[in-house]
């Protein structure tokens, strides 16, 4: 609702003078924090815009930026990044005795990036008394699967290119889904291509696969039997630094997932009902995931959870190089009979 209010404020040009920003979406929180410094001054000289870090911030110089009057502009913006608020913080308390009564000039931004005010509810109730009542406290959630898609739409819309809700399913399912890395794909793809229609096999070209893609492929190429194609991509991840550990409990997840959906699928369940029980929105890699499960059999998974749980076993004891481990428990998964 906050943010919906802040768009409405921007729109009519009546944002309040304290605003706190804050949320896990660090693309749209970014994007909102430059369009209210653009639209609350038209100079981007250094005394109309303050920024403090607020680990490191001078009781003092807050007070001399909040009371020196903006030379160029009728407007001035402060902002405090990730403000320490312990008992003895002389400078939380000035923005507590000056809150309600800034100067007209002054708009005073709270900027909270490494400060996750959703899980700090202690923060939140402090930061909430120091403010008063006239902030506008601003969440900057994830978007929702749909908003994503939509999202994507539009960004290859505006640009003139044509994506079909199926193409931009695979597309969220190769990239991270953080807006920023979103918007870098899509850019990367428009630039380095004349074709106005965004394939499959574009995509597969010109975009670059999150660790989660590459390991779902990773998973698929074991069910295939694939052993060149095993090793390559488990070299690529191991060489981006996706920790031995990390990937082992991924392979064991992606069969614990295709084990839960071939159950699901032998109890009669719709492909709908699974995709929502197990909280999978992206129908492409829905899809594919439950055609992969209908190509083994259930005891084939027993078997390969049972080896990732005995590879999980060594890994925890065992100093011998972990990748070596992570080998071997794959390649005696792909020797498995289907």
């Amino acid at each position: 609702m906050s943010f919906d209010i802040l768009k409405k404020k921007l729109k009519d040009s009546s944002l309040p003078q304290l605003l706190v920003l804050y949320g896990d979406e660090e693309y749209l929180k970014e994007f909102y924090y430059k369009k209210i410094i653009s639209n609350s001054s038209s100079s981007s000289s250094e005394n109309e815009l303050v920024v403090f870090d607020g680990k490191n911030i001078d009781a003092q110089q807050l007070a001399e930026a909040i009371e020196t009057i903006p030379f160029f502009n009728d407007k001035k913006i402060v902002v405090i990044k990730d403000v320490v608020l312990s008992a003895d913080n002389e400078a939380a308390a000035y923005i507590k005795s000056t809150a309600d009564a800034l100067p007209d000039y002054i708009t005073l931004i709270f900027y909270l990036d490494s400060v996750k005010l959703n899980d700090n509810k202690t923060y939140e109730k402090v930061l909430k008394n120091i403010t008063g009542e006239k902030a506008l406290f601003v969440d900057f959630k994830s978007l929702t699967y749909n908003e994503l898609k939509d999202w994507v739409y539009r960004l290859f819309k505006k640009q003139g290119y044509e994506i079909d809700g199926k193409i931009i399913e695979y597309f969220l399912s190769v990239c991270d889904n953080s807006m920023l890395s979103i918007k870098n794909e899509s850019e990367k793809i428009i630039n380095y291509t004349d074709n106005k229609n965004i394939s499959k096999n574009l995509i597969d070209k010109l975009a670059t696969k999150s660790s989660d893609a590459k390991i779902y492929d990773l998973t698929n190429a074991i069910l295939s039997k694939n052993k060149d194609d095993v090793f390559i991509i488990l070299n690529e991840l191991l060489t981006q630094g996706v920790d031995v550990h990390i990937l082992a409990a991924s392979v064991y997840n992606k069969f614990y997932e295709l084990y839960l959906i071939k159950s699901a699928i032998d109890s009669g369940i719709s492909n709908k009902d699974i995709g929502k029980d197990l909280s999978i929105k992206n129908e492409y890699a829905l899809s594919k995931t439950i055609s992969n499960s209908k190509q083994v059999s259930t005891l084939y998974l027993k078997k390969c959870i049972d080896i990732c749980h005995k590879a999980d076993y060594k890994l925890k004891l065992t100093q011998v190089d972990n990748r070596i481990i992570l080998e071997l428990f794959i390649g005696e998964i792909l020797n498995l009979s289907c």
